[in-house]
């Protein structure tokens, strides 16, 4: 009996140790900057954000692969919150390289929302008159 009870401590044992060695292993993956870069976004960190955004989309070389599209919307986002002088030229250059993105009608309202509160008016009605409606999802409507 002292002997099952030993041998279930010693698999159980190693089974945690193998979990804990995944766990590492997943933290360093090529997604590690990634979502790094989400959880600054998300703590509204954009010059982290941005830093890390950057790293990722350098470390993927295939300019149609998910992570990487993603990367370069909130790089372009993440630039536009910071005010930075090329935000509306990479976010603008994403809907021209990603015309079929989800992000695409977000990024309209985004540079319009951006160009109104620096009171260019006219630039922000050009980035509203982009907009499909029918393709905006629920609150952004």
């Amino acid at each position: 009996m002292g002997i099952r009870i030993g041998v279930i401590l010693l698999v159980l044992s190693a089974w945690a140790n193998s979990m804990l060695a995944q766990k590492t292993a997943i933290d360093y993956s090529e997604y590690y900057d990634y979502n790094e870069a989400l959880n600054f976004f998300e703590k509204e960190k954009f010059a982290s954000a941005l830093q890390n955004f950057e790293a990722t989309i350098l470390s993927i070389s295939d300019p149609h692969q998910e992570v990487r599209v993603n990367a370069e919307y909130y790089r372009g986002v993440c630039a536009l919150y910071l005010q930075h002088k090329d935000a509306e030229f990479l976010l603008e250059r994403f809907t021209i390289e990603h015309p079929d993105s989800p992000w695409v009608q977000k990024i309209y309202i985004q540079i319009g929302d951006y160009n109104f509160k620096k009171r260019k008016y006219k630039k922000a009605t050009y980035w509203y008159k982009k907009v499909k409606e029918h393709k905006l999802k629920g609150q952004e409507k």
